[in-house]
Order: structure tokens, then sequence, then C-alpha cells
């Protein structure tokens, strides 16, 4: 493990990259796994970012996590509506709210039978209704708007096509 100095150095020679002395808290607390390392190309290895200057990487990451702290929240927001829609949907299946009932009654009965078996096929068909009657609420709110519009109603810039209708 290198000392914030020695990794200062290993950016100046190793990959060519202006680092002032007077960037050691940045680097330190952007952290190079987490700062230069994480922006060193984009998709694929043989896709590189020429940095010059650590000033850039600083400015990517500035970008990045006020990107983040702009969608996180929206993105959490969805998660947990789709985790409920999931949630009552096994609860209402299973009768239970023993994980082990749910897990074991709801989304693996099938393998507890012979592939190709009346009962396997009657198991697996069970739970792939069970997936299309969460897919038909998540459907059925989404054409209501009541999945995510609150959330967003006031703030246009998040009317995503993916998640609501458009409006103007």
């Amino acid at each position: 493990m290198l000392s914030i100095y020695q990794l200062m150095k290993y950016l100046r020679k190793k990959h060519n990259i202006n680092v002032k002395s007077t960037q050691t808290q940045s680097l330190r607390n952007m952290g190079y796994y987490h700062g230069f390392k994480g922006y060193r190309f984009i998709r694929e290895s043989s896709n590189r970012v020429n940095f010059s200057s650590l000033d850039e990487v600083i400015a990517l990451n500035k970008f990045d996590m006020q990107l983040k702290s702009v969608l996180y929240p929206k993105v959490m927001f969805i998660e947990n509506a789709l985790k409920s829609y999931v949630r009552e949907a096994l609860l209402a299946d299973s009768k239970s709210d023993n994980f082990e009932v749910i897990y074991n009654k709801s989304l693996t009965a099938y393998r507890g039978h012979t592939p190709g078996s009346r009962t396997y096929k009657a198991e697996y068909t069970k739970r792939m209704n069970l997936k299309c009657k969460i897919n038909a609420s998540l459907v059925r709110d989404y054409n209501k708007r009541s999945v995510v519009a609150h959330f967003f109603n006031n703030d246009k810039q998040f009317r995503y096509g993916l998640f609501l209708k458009h409006s103007h």
C-alpha cells in the first residue's frame, strides 16, 4: 500500500498526470481506487481516458458525485416500491410471513419435483403466474402513475419516459 505522497509520485511517473502538492487532501478524500482508477477508461480497458492533470480527475469525480446525489434518492424510492410489490405478492401467495416458507412454497417449490413431470410443470406455472401478477401490479400502477409519479410531479427534469408517461 502506498502512502499519499508515494501515490502522487506514482501518478506523475506511471500515468504522466500533473499532481500538485496542494492536491494531497483532494486525492486523499477521493481515493485512488474510487477516483483515478475508477475513471481510467470508458466501458472497455482499450478505451482509455487520457488525463493530463489531477484537476481533470477531481472535476470528473465531483460531477460523478453530484449526479449520484441527484439520482440516488429517486432510484432508492423506485427500488423500495418494487420490493414492496414483490413482498406483498409473495406474502399473499405463500400465506405466511416466514421466509423459509415463502422461499420453498412460492419461489422454489418446482425444484423439488422431477423436471418435466406434471407436478414440476404445475409448480413452475404457479411461480410464473406469481411473476405475472407482480408485473401486472406494476403495470397497473404505472398506468395510474402512482408508483413514482408523486415523487417526480414537481421535478420536470426527471420525467423519464421509462417510468412515467410523458407530460409537458
